[in-house]
């Protein structure tokens, strides 16, 4: 059959030509070239801001016959976005994530009809991806703040973007993370009279994607978990520590962030964990440390079994991680390596108010758990309640507070803290670093209001934001996938 239409078509084909005996008037053919836009270049796009191009410069190879019958249209990916020859936009459409489209500038000749095009490359930018993210209490109100790695500041961003208020409590945020290292969204630690709890948000364009409380079973938040002290998020485990220091965990293979439901009861066990919590670097090595108030022990989840550190072989053998005298200040990874990582504390003894820092390795690697304790130290310098601690991460630099001023010491040789900033007035009363431990976020609080800053570790000034309302009480790193480790 199909050799019947083929030697058909050919005939039609031939018919055709044999009855063309019409003269023609033949002239030579242009084309119209498009220059301005390099295909080369990612040109950047950033969500919700004015989208500009280069103006296209339309050239004619026969100029004489060059004329002004012309229709445009930009595209960006399969949307048509302008048909003006000039592209000035503000993109309608949520990225989601660091993402790279092709667009196309097309211009058509409306006498020949025929079309002629310029690709080139588009990089989706949202604000929201990373940068310096924090709570506060302003006049009765849990409120989100955001600098972005763009240098905009957002002020009570969650309420701007959904239209919605938090809360009266602000407990802290989280950024959540699966398996592979993808952000997956934001928890945000809010509660209070007449509000609908914490709520986790999209990663992105921080839009509520879901109540917590609707993430358990039976579609509520247990009434323990209305203070949400602490949160972290591991490859197979997502935990929740109540206020009254319970642990919720729901068992997530991959970390996927809605991925199965909370029980609606604690994790079981006579215990009391403090609001401070450590987890590996990064988290897929699926390591989250707890530390139980009563006894001053670090606890792990192993298998669905809440361990002591203490019941493990220390191959180390330097000091005793069960301390009843003493309180955990703070806890974070300094370093990672084959599995296992190096975690830097700071205890306070409840006897004498002394300050201590803490190094040891851990990590669970073949499914087994191993634990190396190296140094305890004296704190070496004088600090008290008021005083907030960092780690640099693969560096051997921690950081203090004192009042408006950040020191640096090394935590292997534990030797004289040095000054790196002062922010002269207020009280610092947060800072972290970022994924790469070289650049500071700083909230320093006056009265009633706060100032943000954004600096570097040896003192250069990238951005800051003066007098913002309200009390801060949690402030992160947003780094929306960009980690650095070994």
């Amino acid at each position: 059959m199909n050799k019947i239409y083929i030697l058909l078509l050919a005939l039609l084909v031939m018919a055709g030509c044999y009855k063309d005996k019409g003269n023609y008037d033949y002239k030579t053919m242009y084309a119209i070239e498009i220059d301005g836009i390099d295909e080369n270049k990612k040109y950047e796009l950033w969500f919700g801001e004015p989208f500009t191009m280069p103006e296209p410069i339309i050239r004619f190879t026969d100029s004489t016959q060059a004329h002004d019958d012309l229709s445009y249209q930009w595209k960006l990916d399969t949307f048509v976005v302008s048909t003006e020859k000039c592209l000035n936009v503000t993109f309608g459409i949520e990225p989601q994530g660091w993402n790279d489209i092709f667009g196309a500038f097309i211009v058509k000749d409306e006498r020949t009809g025929i079309s002629y095009s310029q690709r080139f490359r588009v990089t989706l930018l949202s604000n929201f991806t990373n940068g310096w993210m924090w709570m506060t209490e302003n006049q009765g109100k849990a409120e989100l703040n955001m600098l972005a790695s763009s240098k905009k500041f957002f002020q009570n961003v969650y309420t701007a973007v959904n239209n919605r208020e938090l809360g009266p409590k602000a407990y802290g945020v989280v950024e959540h993370f699966d398996a592979g290292l993808n952000a997956n969204g934001v928890l945000m630690m809010a509660g209070g009279p007449g509000s609908d709890g914490p709520v986790e948000l999209d990663w992105s364009n921080l839009r509520k994607e879901v109540w917590t409380g609707e993430e358990f079973v039976g579609g509520s938040l247990p009434e323990d978990l209305q203070e949400i002290k602490a949160a972290c998020f591991i490859k197979n485990y997502s935990c929740l520590v109540s206020g009254s220091g319970k642990l919720y965990v729901r068992y997530s293979p991959g970390g996927y962030l809605y991925q199965d439901r909370y029980p609606d009861f604690p994790f079981y066990g006579d215990y009391k964990l403090s609001s401070v919590v450590g987890y590996s670097f990064p988290p897929d090595y699926n390591v989250a440390l707890f530390y139980e108030e009563n006894e001053g022990r670090y606890l792990f989840l192993d298998n669905g079994e809440l361990r002591g550190l203490d019941q493990l072989e220390d191959a180390g053998q330097k000091f005793s991680l069960v301390d009843p005298d003493k309180e955990l200040i703070y806890l974070a990874p300094a370093s990672q390596q084959q599995g296992k990582s190096l975690f830097y504390a700071v205890l306070r003894d409840k006897s004498d108010g002394k300050y201590y820092t803490q190094r040891f390795q851990f990590g669970i690697v073949g499914g087994q758990p191993t634990l190396t304790t190296i140094a305890q130290d004296v704190f070496p310098a004088v600090v008290n309640e008021k005083t907030r601690f960092a780690v640099g991460y693969t560096t051997k630099e921690a950081y203090y507070s004192q009042g408006a001023q950040i020191f640096r010491y090394n935590f292997e040789l534990n030797d004289t803290p040095v000054a790196v900033a002062d922010f002269k007035t207020g009280t610092i009363t947060a800072f972290t670093l970022d994924s790469y431990g070289e650049q500071f976020g700083v909230c320093v609080q006056n009265g009633n209001t706060h100032d943000f800053y954004w600096t570097s570790t040896d003192g250069q000034e990238f951005e800051h934001v003066k007098q913002i309302p309200g009390e801060v009480k949690g402030l992160i790193y947003k780094s929306g996938g960009s980690w650095k480790y070994e």
